[in-house]
């Protein structure tokens, strides 16, 4: 008798929530739905969870009026996506408008530690996928900013797509958002300070 192989089940945003609602994991438990799978997400280490408040005064004290700063909270971005992001920018008027989770970010910044290569692959092929134009991965490893732009088709990506333009930027250098083109932001300032000894 021959053996039947079958793909792993995909769950969808909607089964993903009722999995939530009905309590199925456990209290604190860190995951995000990624094209159908139900991903592990990495534990906030203290370079992960400096990176995170530096750059939540950054993009708050930049953005206050006209978009919503959402930290670690979960965007619908496909039926089988839910990614819960280090930082999404959603525009003022789209958040007022929304009556779930938003679907749509001008920015996304991951901010990469022991996480820095799924950001760099799964992450980057997902998020160009859906079109996001600004994505930004904050690297604590090398301390710099990996500016990912310009989203295309890409086949031998793990999500058919990737960004054309990936700029590495220093801890003296800047980069402007997208979405704020008179504004520039320090590299410096979004990594914090090193921690003393």
């Amino acid at each position: 008798m021959a053996l039947i192989h079958k793909k792993p089940r995909a769950w969808s945003v909607v089964q993903f929530q009722r999995l939530y609602e009905q309590g199925f994991f456990e209290s604190g438990e860190r995951i995000e739905l990624i094209e159908g799978e139900i991903v592990p997400m990495s534990p906030q280490n203290p370079p992960h969870a400096r990176g995170v408040t530096w750059t939540n005064m950054v993009l708050t004290r930049l953005f206050s009026a006209t978009h919503v700063v959402r930290v670690q909270l979960p965007i619908d971005l496909t039926p089988y996506s839910e990614p819960e992001p280090d930082f999404a920018l959603v525009s003022l008027d789209h958040m007022l408008h929304a009556t779930g989770h938003p679907t749509f970010a001008d920015l996304i910044v991951e901010v990469a530690d022991s996480s820095l290569d799924y950001d760099r692959d799964e992450k980057a092929s997902l998020y160009a996928r859906v079109g996001i134009l600004d994505y930004w991965i904050l690297n604590m490893q090398q301390r710099c900013l990996e500016v990912h732009r310009n989203p295309v088709p890409a086949p031998r990506r793990i999500y058919g797509h990737e960004y054309a333009n990936v700029t590495v930027l220093d801890l003296d250098q800047t980069v402007t958002p997208l979405a704020q083109p008179t504004a520039s932001v320090r590299v410096a300032d979004l990594l914090g300070p090193e921690p003393l000894d």
